[in-house]
């Protein structure tokens, strides 16, 4: 009797704010780099709790009290390094996810910058940056709650200069660069900054911050594409919407929701998805078995959905619906496609065009 109650009884509002999280593929990458600079594994999992398996999940997500714990191994463990330039160096530039390939063809830096605003939660779901503008110089500050419990430099550093990179490789704007401010004191010489970042380096600032000139935000980039910005920018914001085909169920209806507000961030995990809803995972499998579905269905169903209509529209490569559909890399997605479908995404549009 006490299944049969706990399976209908109206889900409760969530009690308490969710932990911050980032991509596991974003901290695998991370924790690669470390072991092949020396880092052994098993300091990094004694200091964060993480094993092998929890990384290796290409859609999960890790709190990011284990990610500052991981900061800290890494900055204790390789002193005297500037592995934040070391690192943004090194990494794909896939770090920023579905803000790469929207903000790619913005027609301005501004709109790049409004697009990284808006889907910050991306890089985590916490994290805080904000633009200052002023008449000579916007500042874009980068900070994350993190930063107050256990400031390590390395990660600003990276965030920095992966940002960096982007203007410079992605949208060709690197004149718009005034200098970068850095909350902490060099871990090498300030030539290696300059160098890295090809601007001024500023140390002991208030805030972490890139610096641009303001002027240079509305200048049109020569690889902006409106027509392909505005769609993109229109899919990702449609994948955020909760599925029209909800079920009327109140308690279901809020799944849905939830489902779509954690597309946000680009997590479609299960347990993650019981923590928006304020419940277990159990309650909840047990209500989406009162609905005759499982947790795992509704979510793939939303993503299969999505994933469909996004394929419909023929500007938009494979790569950029992956992305835009939170998978690390296309080939997850192609995956993925395949176990729903039966087919590949590229022969499920040469249906689409035999049948047109």
């Amino acid at each position: 009797m006490s299944s049969l109650i706990a399976s209908t009884a109206p889900l409760a509002p969530p009690s308490a704010p969710l932990p911050s999280t980032t991509a596991a593929s974003t901290v695998g990458a991370i924790v690669a780099f470390a072991v092949r600079k020396g880092l052994p594994f098993t300091r990094i999992a004694e200091a964060t709790g993480l094993d092998v398996a929890d990384l290796l999940r290409p859609e999960a997500r890790i709190p990011d009290q284990a990610m500052g714990a991981l900061w800290l191994a890494i900055e204790r463990g390789l002193p005297g390094q500037a592995v934040g330039l070391e690192l943004a160096r090194q990494a794909p530039l896939s770090f920023l996810g579905p803000v790469l390939q929207v903000a790619r063809y913005a027609p301005c830096a501004r709109a790049a910058l409004e697009v990284f605003l808006r889907f910050r939660g991306v890089v985590s779901t916490d994290f805080r940056p904000a633009l200052r503008e002023e008449a000579e110089e916007t500042v874009l500050t980068l900070h994350h709650p993190q930063d107050d419990v256990a400031y390590v430099g390395s990660a600003p550093e990276t965030l920095i200069g992966l940002s960096i990179r982007f203007l410079r490789e992605e949208l060709g704007a690197g004149a718009m660069l005034r200098r970068v401010e850095l909350v902490h004191q060099p871990y090498v010489s300030r030539r290696t900054y300059e160098e890295a970042f090809g601007v001024e380096v500023r140390f002991g600032q208030r805030d972490n911050a890139i610096v641009m000139h303001t002027a240079a935000l509305d200048r049109p980039l020569d690889g902006g594409d409106r027509m392909r910005f505005d769609a993109l920018l229109a899919h990702l914001d449609a994948l955020h919407q909760p599925p029209s085909t909800a079920a009327a169920a109140t308690d279901l209806h809020r799944v849905h929701d939830a489902i779509a507000h954690n597309a946000r961030s680009g997590e479609y995990g299960a347990e993650a998805l019981a923590r928006r809803v304020g419940t277990s995972l159990r309650t909840l499998e047990r209500l989406a078995r009162a609905h005759g579905t499982t947790v795992r269905r509704l979510l793939e169903e939303v993503r299969e959905s999505h994933a469909r209509r996004l394929l419909r529209d023929p500007r938009l490569s494979v790569d950029e619906i992956s992305a835009l559909l939170g998978y690390s890399a296309e080939s997850a997605f192609r995956r993925a496609f395949k176990r729903w479908s039966g087919t590949s995404p590229s022969a499920f549009r040469r249906g689409l065009r035999g049948t047109a």
